[in-house]
């Protein structure tokens, strides 16, 4: 407003200063991704004929977009980043910012059609063996796929009580094989029920041992 009306008195002083003031709220909120501040600056832009802010705070609104974009093609906070863009979307929507709303929605295409490709080859790797699905495991938990993580628990559960169940020395060197990659992957859960089964297989072992003395 301030800016409009230095504009309208030929004030050039004051409308340079406003220009600045206003390029310094878009840049903060840029680099903190606050979407809502800049989608608020947009409003009172159009609403006061601020063609040249208008432009800055539409490119600084795609910056986070594609910022957010990046996240979820990178599978970190992948959840939020979601959200993130959905909202941006629907705020450009609303406020008529459509080259903003344009933007956001190539995203997600993008961003969503990449993360199916990615569902796929993890579930297709389950097949080249048990670091594979370890690997795949800790990969759903980190995009948040629930389905694909419980298929990776439910494969490491079986192939943990098949090795376990025979009390061989193969089947001590699967689980080893297992706890080691889990270990190394921070996967506590599944380090616990191979360790679970090797005392288990020791137990078996000792007690057979004992009958036979």
């Amino acid at each position: 407003k301030i800016r409009h009306l230095a504009e309208e008195n030929s004030l050039q002083a004051m409308v340079s200063i406003a220009d600045h003031a206003v390029m310094v709220r878009v840049h903060e909120a840029e680099s903190t991704r606050d979407a809502k501040a800049l989608v608020a600056f947009a409003r009172s832009a159009k609403s006061e004929g601020c063609d040249r802010a208008l432009s800055s705070i539409v490119g600084a609104l795609q910056i986070v977009a594609g910022e957010w974009k990046d996240s979820w093609l990178d599978g970190n906070g992948v959840a939020r980043a979601k959200k993130a863009l959905r909202s941006i979307q629907t705020m450009s929507q609303t406020e008529g910012l459509l080259d903003v709303e344009q933007a956001v929605s190539t995203f997600i295409r993008a961003a969503s059609s990449f993360e199916e490709m990615r569902r796929d080859e993890v579930r297709a790797s389950f097949e080249s063996g048990v670091a594979n699905i370890i690997l795949g495991k800790k990969l759903a938990e980190q995009w948040g796929w629930q389905d694909i993580t419980a298929e990776a628990r439910a494969l490491l559960q079986h192939k943990i009580h098949q090795a376990a169940e025979g009390g061989t020395a193969d089947g001590v060197k699967t689980l080893a094989d297992i706890h080691n990659h889990a270990a190394y992957s921070q996967l506590g859960e599944i380090a616990d029920l191979t360790k679970q089964a090797v005392d288990h297989v020791i137990e078996a072992a000792t007690s057979r041992k004992d009958d036979i003395l």
